[in-house]
């Protein structure tokens, strides 16, 4: 039998404790890139941005908040800024019965 120091020993349990926690990581990686593949191809987080870059527009040219005021409108005013340079048609009559 032969004379052990126990550095040997103690050396092999940090290493399999990286091991361990590299393939705990590495699977946690593999599981969020499944789950986000999967919500990607199942759902559309992209349905109404169109409706807020329009009502952005309105507010940051038009200085006029009635469309979807349960948004706040910072938001949306930052992303109309690309289209305030642009004039967009806005039927006004249709707006007149509503409250300001």
């Amino acid at each position: 039998m032969g004379i052990s120091d126990g550095r040997t020993n103690r050396a092999r349990k940090p290493r399999a404790g990286r091991l361990a926690a590299l393939f705990l990581c590495a699977a946690l990686m593999a599981l969020f890139a499944f789950l986000a593949w999967h919500v990607a191809t199942q759902e559309s987080p992209t349905c109404d941005e169109s409706l807020f870059v329009f009502s952005g527009w309105v507010n940051l040219v038009k200085s006029d908040y009635r469309m979807t005021p349960e948004h706040p409108s910072l938001w949306k005013e930052y992303a109309a800024i690309p289209n305030r340079g642009t004039d967009i048609p806005l039927d006004t009559a249709s707006l007149k019965g509503m409250p300001p």
